[in-house]
């Protein structure tokens, strides 16, 4: 695992993260109750919180290729 850095980065890179996603959701199946409920919850908050900020994005990389990701978004000033 030593050779595994974190990095922040301003996009993934491709082909890379179009690849991960592909394997990591192989199974995804759309649910019509979630997005319903996403839906409204998405409405309710959007009232209440500032549209957010650009993506935080982070990278773990071996070497030069990209591994694995995660990425979020600031909502106010203490929810990440």
């Amino acid at each position: 695992m030593d050779d595994i850095t974190l990095r922040v980065v301003e996009a993934f890179p491709e082909p890379e993260i179009s690849a991960l996603r592909r394997e990591v959701f192989a199974d995804f199946e759309q649910s019509a109750l979630l997005a319903e409920v996403l839906a409204s919850e998405s409405a309710v908050r959007a009232k209440d919180l500032p549209p957010p900020q650009s993506p935080f994005r982070v990278g773990a990389f071996r070497g030069d290729v990209l591994i694995g990701w995660t990425y979020g978004y600031r909502e106010g000033a203490q929810q990440f």
